[in-house]
C-alpha cells in the first residue's frame, strides 16, 4: 500500500488500489495498522527470532524505499544500482517471509537459516526482474505497464545502445540464473521437487 501510495498507483493487476479507492491518508494508516498487527502477532509467537526479522524486514523494505526514490531522479542507474534497490525493496521481503516461516516451525540452524535466505534472495530478486521484464513488454493485461519514471532493469541494460531486445534477453538470463541458484540450494537442503516446480514457474 505505500508503494502505490508513492508511485500514485491506482491498479495493480486488474484491481483499484486502496490508494485510489480510499485515498492516500487512509491507505496510509491502514498500511500501519497491518504493520502494527504483524508486530502484535510476532510478539505474541514468543519467538524473538521472528520478532527481530520482522523488524529487520521493516527497515529493509524503508531503505529500500528511500533508495528508490533517490534513484527516480538520476539518469545514470547502474545496474549495481538496481540489484541493491531491488534487494531492499523486494528480496529481502521474501526472504525474511521464508525464515519466519522457518522459525516458526523451531528451524534454529544458523546454517539452515543463513541457506532459507538465499533461497529467498534469489527467488526475490528474480521475482523483481521479471515483474519489470513483464511490465516493459505489456504482457500483463491486467496490469497498466511500465511507468517511464520507474526504474526497470530493461531500460537501464538498453540506455547506452538502444538494444532493447539484447536488454530483455540479458534480463532474463539474469532471472534464470537467479532461479537455478534458487534450485541448486532447495536441492542440496530440503531436496523438494514440489518447491523446485513452483521456483521453476517464475521462468518467462
Amino acid at each position: 500500500m505505500q508503494d502505490d501510495i508513492m508511485d500514485q498507483q491506482r491498479i495493480r493487476r486488474g484491481v483499484e488500489t486502496p490508494y485510489s479507492v480510499y485515498g492516500p491518508h487512509t491507505a496510509m494508516l491502514a498500511s500501519d495498522l497491518i504493520i502494527a498487527k504483524a508486530v502484535e502477532y510476532a510478539i505474541r509467537s514468543g519467538d524473538n527470532d521472528i520478532v527481530f526479522e520482522l523488524l529487520n524486514s521493516s527497515i529493509k523494505l524503508a531503505i529500500g524505499q528511500s533508495f528508490e526514490s533517490e534513484l527516480s531522479s538520476r539518469s545514470d542507474v547502474t545496474i549495481d544500482d538496481y540489484l541493491r534497490l531491488i534487494y531492499y525493496k523486494t528480496a529481502s521481503l521474501i526472504e525474511s517471509s521464508m525464515v519466519v516461516g522457518a522459525y516458526s516451525v523451531n528451524v534454529k540452524d544458523g546454517e539452515v537459516i543463513s541457506r532459507i535466505r538465499d533461497v529467498g534472495r534469489f527467488v526475490g530478486i528474480a521475482f523483481q526482474v521479471r515483474d519489470d521484464v513483464i511490465d516493459y513488454l505489456n504482457m500483463d493485461s491486467k496490469n497498466p505497464g511500465v511507468n517511464m519514471d520507474e526504474i526497470n532493469i530493461v531500460r537501464i541494460m538498453s540506455r547506452d545502445n538502444g538494444d532493447v531486445r539484447g536488454a530483455i534477453d540479458r534480463a532474463r538470463g539474469l532471472l534464470n540464473e537467479m532461479l537455478d541458484n534458487a534450485v541448486k540450494v532447495v536441492r542440496e537442503v530440503v531436496n523438494n521437487e514440489v518447491l523446485v516446480n513452483y521456483i521453476n514457474l517464475l521462468r518467462i
